[in-house]
């Protein structure tokens, strides 16, 4: 995974690797430490690269602590239509998904097929 600024081009100012878990539902944590904690408001787009054909990940939610670890927001990509994630950190900051992410139904509910 690899989070940019402002455009799905950008270089990334953090990133984490994505390994097998073993199943579409069984979830795992990563952490991807900035480089830089970007200041001001902006796009944040989350790209995903592999050589496999096929889907290869499952997100099952995002959540971003900059320092001093305040909570800034948590989507959860639960949502069964439409392009928008919900933010459930109480902050109120929706994300749009882009027209290539879809949702899908999945063994826990829905998530986006990306």
């Amino acid at each position: 995974m690899e989070f940019r600024l402002d455009s799905a081009t950008a270089p990334p100012f953090a990133t984490t690797p994505v390994s097998d878990t073993g199943g579409w539902d069984r979830y795992v944590t990563v952490d991807a430490a900035a480089a830089t904690t970007p200041v001001g408001v902006h796009k944040l787009y989350v790209t995903f690269a592999s050589a496999q054909p096929w889907e290869f990940v499952n997100v099952k939610w995002l959540a971003f602590d900059p320092p001093p670890r305040r909570l800034v927001g948590r989507w959860a990509f639960d949502e069964a239509d439409g392009p928008a994630a919900l933010d459930s950190s109480g902050h109120d900051r929706t994300a749009v998904l882009q027209p290539r992410a879809t949702r899908a139904a999945g063994r826990l509910g829905y998530g986006s097929a990306l």
